[in-house]
């Protein structure tokens, strides 16, 4: 794996515009609360809620012991120390400057985070690697992490990866990751930002527009500030020329902690909700940036959490994570779902969701039907069965599943959704009779 970051920004004309002070400290300006970069995602007087949800970063550790700003931090156990090795290179404080971005505290001095003071837990690797980090997702969620923070990216397809993303959904928790910043060098296709159930954020530039160096790609849901934004990190670490724990960075690294800090935000506002209900409010209240409607740039816009706050709740999923066979049957995970009975009432969506699978048992010698019902905007649901791996009835609506044998079968009822992204999940009704 690697992770793409850059140093801080030279501003120049485009900082001036946005009525940055020049010359001013890498942060000082973030102790009002509408200073860029904040003020371009928080409202002024917006009211925050009592507490904020617990945010989990997965990264270089945070280091709370010589950041005040983010000095709430709880790191695991199974994390690798508390502190920073200060005689390394500057980029391993990058956890650090991710966490101050989300959550940096409100104390007057130093970054302002998107949800000052927010709970945050650690995670913090040593190598990077697949089941490294694998591990740190499901120690953040079993730990109580609302949101989930991953500020790295991989052209490497890594299953474990995938499934502890998963499993994380499963537990109630928002995952939310970087794009990359590959989209001038070939724009490769990035984990964990393409995997389902996974709320990926490109970079907005100083102009507010899509950052040039800002990966693109189907996967892409929002867009937000990651251009020269403000960070913290140990004194000893910031190599900007003035050592005050203060400097600029900019990358998707640091959009996605926005966006993670908006999350914390309106799970506490609006708590009782699932992670597919979080994400698809902060898609449709995005603001609309570019094209209209989604693109492959800017998702479906930029993150905007006065609106989040004021939408209509959208249709609850059901039964999640269960988008192939393996998640359900018992394979990938301790238990298999129960069969299908009766009615049930989901979700499923194109790229995010795009498959449910249930598990369906037919008698021995009999046929057991299943009806698919949507809304006339749900056209693009199709209704598909198995039995193991063979495909043995397809219809779009109305499927029947034939068992010739003299034992009862296993068979799969697959919801699946295709076509082009929406901003909010398409609500189904499926039966089994």
């Amino acid at each position: 794996m690697s992770r793409t970051t850059t140093g801080p920004l030279v501003l120049g004309a485009l900082l001036l515009a946005l009525a940055v002070p020049a010359g001013a400290a890498a942060s000082a300006y973030e102790s009002d609360p509408t200073g860029y970069a904040r003020g371009l995602v928080v409202p002024a007087g917006l009211a925050p809620p009592a507490a904020f949800a617990p945010i989990g970063i997965v990264d270089d550790v945070v280091d709370g012991l010589d950041v005040p700003d983010v000095a709430q931090v709880k790191v695991l156990k199974r994390s690798p120390g508390k502190r920073l090795n200060t005689g390394g290179g500057a980029e391993v404080a990058h956890g650090t400057e991710v966490a101050s971005v989300a959550a940096g505290r409100a104390d007057g001095q130093g970054v302002l985070g998107i949800a000052p003071g927010a709970p945050l837990l650690s995670w913090g690797y040593k190598t990077l690697s697949c089941a490294e980090v694998s591990e740190g997702i499901l120690a953040l969620a079993a730990a109580g992490a609302k949101v989930i923070n991953l500020s790295f990216e991989t052209e490497d397809a890594c299953d474990a990866m995938r499934l502890a993303v998963a499993a994380a959904y499963g537990e109630g928790a928002l995952v939310v990751a970087s794009a990359g910043n590959e989209r001038e060098h070939g724009d490769p296709t990035e984990y964990p930002a393409s995997y389902p159930h996974v709320l990926t954020v490109g970079a907005l530039d100083l102009g507010a527009k899509p950052a040039s160096f800002s990966s693109s790609g189907r996967g892409l849901d929002l867009v937000a500030p990651g251009e020269a934004i403000p960070v913290a990190l140990p004194a000893a670490l910031d190599r900007d020329g003035t050592a005050d724990g203060l400097t600029r960075v900019d990358g998707t690294s640091f959009a996605a902690p926005m966006v993670s800090g908006v999350a914390s935000w309106l799970i506490a506002a609006r708590p009782g909700l699932s992670p597919s209900q979080y994400a698809d409010l902060l898609r449709a209240s995005a603001r609309d940036v570019g094209a209209p409607g989604w693109d492959s740039v800017s998702g479906f816009g930029a993150v905007d959490l006065a609106a989040a706050l004021a939408a209509p709740v959208p249709p609850a999923d059901h039964g999640e994570p269960d988008d192939d066979a393996a998640q359900v049957d018992g394979t990938d995970f301790d238990r298999p779902d129960p069969y299908l009975t009766g009615t049930v009432k989901a979700t499923a969506a194109p790229v995010e969701d795009p498959a449910d699978w249930y598990r369906v048992r037919v008698k021995a010698r009999s046929t057991k039907t299943i009806k698919l019902t949507t809304a006339t905007a749900a056209r693009a649901l199709s209704l598909v069965g198995y039995r193991g791996t063979t495909r043995v009835a397809s219809g779009a609506k109305t499927i029947k599943l034939r068992n010739a044998t003299r034992k009862s079968q296993t068979f799969y009822a697959v919801v699946r959704a295709s076509g082009h992204r929406v901003a909010t999940a398409l609500a189904y009704t499926l039966k089994a009779g």
